[in-house]
């Protein structure tokens, strides 16, 4: 018996608060599946499970995670995770009874989190879930769209995902949500939340669907990462009408520097955004950017509402009070 044996041996009766176990794929796979089960059995409130895996290793074989597999019967495996609030799990293979069990047998999860897992399943569906991050994870079988149905979810984080991510209800508890591209069409559950996190978001996904394009009215922080549409920037000026800080980071808003500059006559023909409550504004782009569009969008925003800029960065380094500067720019 090793020492992992004897530790998950000792007060076997006892319930567990936390359950760690971080293996390295080549010297640890072995034994990670007695490990876990002996580790399952003492009905954890949090377990946290991550392989290590060598970056010189790309055709190794994961981990299979199964709460069943790891008991002699459902029934079981359901009993010793009936405490079970926090699940972390990275770099496993999650069959179809995952789905299962944590839809049925989960009853007070809380904080889920699959980092760079490999599954079997199109649905993630809980009850109770309040926190909700998918990172780096790919189907082992040819699904189209990945379902979620978490209503109690405050917090949201998916990224990396390559199905599209929809939803079978209205997430209104959400507060927090962070989104790449796949996930984008989640928008349109999420008109309550206060902040967004929007990464390589198209206009498609925001703007085809009406639903996603109504007014966001509780939203106040926003950054757009690696955005290349400012029409999306402008639907947020417009829509989110308690705005206080923006944050746009890297969008090359391509197309900007081949069409026509719009006259001030353009300008004036356009209602301005009013972003009553906008008190900060960040930019981050690279010198070879294109930043016409974001220019002319920004330029949009009703002087009447803008608040005197205090600093502004280039190169890492700050100026104060810089002359004739309308916004904060930070430029690496």
């Amino acid at each position: 018996m090793d020492f992992g044996d004897q530790v998950t041996a000792l007060y076997a009766s006892s319930p567990l608060d936390t359950f760690r176990l971080r293996f390295h794929h080549e010297t640890g796979f072995l034994g990670a599946h007695g490990w876990i089960r002996r580790g399952l059995a003492r009905r954890p409130a949090a377990l946290f499970v991550h392989c290590d895996i060598a970056e010189r290793n790309l055709c190794y074989e994961p981990l299979e995670f199964s709460f069943v597999g790891y008991f002699s019967s459902r029934s079981r495996a359901g009993a010793s995770m009936c405490r079970l609030r926090t699940l972390h799990l990275c770099r496993l293979v999650l069959n179809e009874d995952f789905e299962d069990f944590v839809a049925n047998d989960l009853p007070v999860l809380e904080d889920l989190q699959l980092e760079g897992c490999e599954h079997s399943f199109g649905r993630i569906a809980s009850g109770s879930l309040k926190n909700l991050t998918i990172d780096s994870w790919s189907p082992r079988f040819s699904a189209h769209v990945l379902v979620l149905s978490v209503p109690r979810v405050s917090t949201l984080r998916i990224d990396g995902s390559v199905l599209p991510v929809t939803s079978e209800c209205e997430m209104a508890s959400v507060v927090a949500a962070s989104l790449t591209h796949q996930a984008g069409h989640l928008l349109r559950f999420l008109h309550g939340a206060t902040s967004l996190d929007l990464s390589k978001l198209s206009a498609t996904a925001l703007l085809d669907d009406e639903e996603a394009a109504a007014v966001f009215p509780n939203l106040r922080t926003l950054l757009l990462y690696d955005c290349d549409d400012v029409a999306v920037l402008r639907h947020f000026l417009q829509n989110a009408p308690k705005l206080e800080r923006l944050t746009v980071r890297y969008g090359r808003f391509l197309g900007g520097s081949t069409r026509s500059k719009k006259t001030s006559s353009d300008r004036h023909g356009r209602a301005a955004y009013e972003c009553r409550n906008l008190k900060s504004v960040e930019l981050e782009f690279y010198d070879d950017h294109d930043v016409f569009e974001l220019d002319e969008a920004l330029g949009d925003i009703s002087r009447e509402y803008v608040l005197p800029i205090q600093r502004s960065a280039r190169h890492g380094k700050w100026a104060e009070d810089p002359v004739g500067q309308d916004m904060a720019a930070a430029i690496p």
